[in-house]
């Protein structure tokens, strides 16, 4: 779930591991490590329904339709979006520089 309303919300995709959905003009959500099985047909569709749901993964707070647009590339970083796994890395690595523990 996501704060405020999606206004004229698209998602951009590019065919990889990742899409982007702007939901609206201040927010941005990067729809990161998509189901291999789920890319494919993704390269075909003009609109998918996302559906949002509080942290608990259960309640339900809203649902809209939202167009794919394709994409030669999608504008992130040339070295990729980092793996959760390594992402935890980075942060333990970060903390002991600082002389804390996560």
């Amino acid at each position: 779930e996501k704060d405020g309303e999606a206004k004229k919300p698209t998602i951009i995709y590019d065919g990889g591991p990742h899409a982007i959905l702007y939901r609206n003009k201040e927010q941005t959500v990067l729809l990161d490590y998509l189901d291999e099985q789920a890319r494919e047909p993704l390269t075909k569709i003009k609109q998918v329904l996302v559906a949002e749901f509080k942290e608990d993964g259960e309640t339900f707070v809203r649902e809209y339709d939202v167009p794919v647009k394709q994409m030669k590339q999608l504008p992130l970083p040339s070295e990729g979006i980092m793996t959760p796994e390594k992402a935890a890395e980075e942060i333990e690595k970060f903390m002991e520089r600082q002389g804390k523990k996560p």
